[in-house]
């Protein structure tokens, strides 16, 4: 969450961040206590350019992260989908590879111990629903902030983007809302 109280924070000032709740520092040394490996994963097109090189909003972005990794204390592996391809949320690419790429190459991720805590939840407030579809496409258990760290009831889950909203009818049998 950014002290400023935009969306993104300022992207120039890196020490623009807070946290979302006082629980989330004490919540996530519980899951680290618990054997959790904690894994941030995060979209940030904003970071590269078209080219695929680093764009100058790169810099206080990976300051920020390292900032709120230092006051977090425990191991976090962080991981930011940059480019429109299949490791970007909702899509599962990244879950794939997971293992690999946190050193556990060869084990297996626990699905029924997983679970994903995002903010983008397609509710009528969220920016977008890129959270709740990635836990979908992956098949793991999904928590808003609210209801993960501090054990609120959770507000019904939506859609921003539905891919049969877009689609034509004889593609769909008659089930389609497109024309």
């Amino acid at each position: 969450m950014s002290k400023s109280g935009t969306l993104h924070g300022n992207e120039a000032d890196p020490t623009d961040w807070k946290w979302l709740y006082d629980s989330v520092p004490a919540k996530m040394h519980s899951l680290a206590k618990d054997a959790y490996e904690i894994i941030i994963v995060s979209n940030q097109g904003r970071l590269t350019g078209f080219d695929g090189h680093e764009a100058p909003e790169a810099v206080p972005f990976k300051i920020k992260m390292e900032l709120v990794m230092r006051k977090l204390r425990i191991p976090v592996t962080v991981f930011v989908a940059c480019a429109n391809d299949i490791y970007r949320k909702p899509r599962p690419g990244l879950w794939s590879i997971i293992p690999e790429l946190t050193g556990n190459a060869g084990s297996s991720i626990d699905i029924a111990q997983s679970l994903v805590v995002g903010d983008a939840a397609g509710r009528q407030t969220d920016f977008s629903d890129s959270d709740v579809h990635w836990a979908m496409n992956v098949g793991i258990t999904f928590y808003t902030p609210e209801v993960f760290f501090e054990g609120e009831m959770s507000e019904p889950l939506g859609h921003k983007f539905h891919p049969e909203w877009y689609l034509n009818d004889k593609f769909l049998g008659g089930r389609g809302q497109g024309g």
